[in-house]
């Protein structure tokens, strides 16, 4: 790599250099397809001037033959364009095609992979409400793209295929997936909503999936709708010493490079605002730091809710498990310090400006408790997440607490957490 490449976008990337593919050189001197990245952090962006990026006509090497020949094709280099699905974008990416020109876009093989493709890229337009357009503005950018692109291959990518499959099949310029719908496998150490909810009864003599991962909330209708939230905390707090302790007793199998909880509560800004200072202020007063109900609180909670899962679940895997508060104790000092870590325990993550944003690939990993609204709920995937605590009441669209799950069960993932990947307050009932 020369010097002048040394900033570039996966210079912070764990898997740099050993699990990218490299040539040595340039791939066509090899004779492979180069790759030329029309993006890179920056959003895609129309070029004012110069060589517009999606020219291929100076790569062919029989000009008389269309792109897609065997001859031009295998010596054409390949162009790779990340666009956020926003209509400044989409239209950006429209103009440069058009400034290439239909015929020359006609020869071009181009793949289409639209991700989260039930978000935006259906279209919602309603005739009966609205007559002076056809299509809503996102999923008529992409057809239009795809006009301008009669040999483009479009792949939908979504955990939830619900809308797609509604989408009007007699349009024939829509996205309707006509020719496929596949089930992708399932990966290993993968969570979802199997593992959180009981859809057949338990083992004899087993915590059900419910008694094992969730904790309703309040723990009656007379108490507020935050009840448990500083158990729900305690449970944050003493699975990153479980984690810890892990790694230390585990070995090279069990290493857990980030540590999350998540509160869901609502998608205005101010009310994220306020649940941010009311758990500021509850950790203050937790008494991590000194000896007293803070080791009282987590000891019981140890000793009567997390042994019991591990008993039930954990033990036949060959888990690592304290036996007692006592073995565990020294570990809670280094999870309490990487969760204090920075300038707060909480981070808020939404689209607003100066909202925080976790460094998921940076070196020392976030453990963090991270408060959000709707920009966690679609395809950002937060790393490490142990608990969630969610005090939305389900309204008539999800109109119970299955649902609840289903949504969040989408982002518990990650490997080698599942014995303590302990759901610790989940949602409030419906009323």
């Amino acid at each position: 790599m020369s010097d002048p490449d040394v900033a570039h976008d996966y210079v912070e990337d764990e898997g740099w250099p050993a699990k990218f593919i490299s040539y040595g050189r340039q791939p066509s001197l090899s004779g492979h397809v180069d790759i030329h990245r029309l993006t890179s952090q920056e959003d895609f962006k129309s070029r004012d001037a110069g060589l517009n990026p999606l020219e291929f006509e100076f790569e062919k090497r029989d000009r008389h033959r269309p792109l897609f020949d065997r001859e031009n094709l295998d010596h054409a280099g390949a162009r790779l364009a990340v666009v956020k699905k926003q209509q400044d974008r989409l239209k950006a990416l429209k103009g440069e095609l058009k400034a290439a020109g239909k015929d020359k876009c006609a020869d071009v093989p181009t793949l289409v992979i639209d991700d989260e493709s039930d978000q935006a890229s259906v279209n919602t337009i309603n005739p009966r409400k609205i007559v002076d357009r056809t299509r809503s503005r996102i999923n008529e950018k992409i057809v239009e793209i795809l006009k301008l692109l009669p040999r483009a291959q479009y792949i939908g990518y979504t955990a939830t295929p619900f809308a797609n499959v509604f989408v009007n099949s007699a349009d024939p310029e829509d996205l309707y997936p006509k020719d496929f719908i596949l089930s992708l496998p399932r990966p290993t150490g993968y969570m979802g909503v199997t593992e959180f909810l009981d859809f057949d009864a338990p083992e004899p003599s087993h915590l059900s999936n419910t008694q094992a991962y969730i904790r309703d909330i309040p723990r009656s209708p007379k108490l507020p709708d935050d009840d448990r939230l500083l158990e729900a905390i305690d449970a944050f707090v003493l699975t990153g010493a479980l984690k810890k302790y892990r790694e230390r007793r585990g070995g090279a199998r069990f290493g857990f490079k980030h540590h999350t909880m998540l509160f869901h509560h609502s998608v205005r800004t101010r009310d994220q605002e306020i649940v941010v200072k009311q758990i500021q202020a509850l950790w203050k007063r937790a008494g991590y730091a000194t000896p007293g109900a803070a080791a009282v609180r987590l000891k019981e909670l140890l000793e009567g809710d997390f042994q019991t899962v591990w008993s039930d679940r954990g033990r036949r895997l060959g888990l690592p498990f304290p036996k007692t508060y006592a073995e565990l104790r020294p570990f809670l000092g280094a999870a309490l310090d990487e969760i204090a870590r920075g300038d707060s325990p909480v981070l808020m993550v939404n689209s607003a400006e100066g909202a925080d944003v976790p460094d998921f690939d940076g070196p020392d990993g976030v453990w963090k408790i991270i408060v959000g609204g709707a920009k966690l709920s679609r395809g950002y995937t937060i790393e490490g997440l142990t608990i969630f605590f969610s005090t939305r009441v389900q309204d008539a669209r999800h109109a119970n607490a299955d649902g609840a799950m289903v949504r969040v069960s989408r982002r518990l993932y990650r490997p080698r957490a599942a014995v303590y990947r302990k759901v610790g307050v989940c949602w409030q009932k419906h009323p």
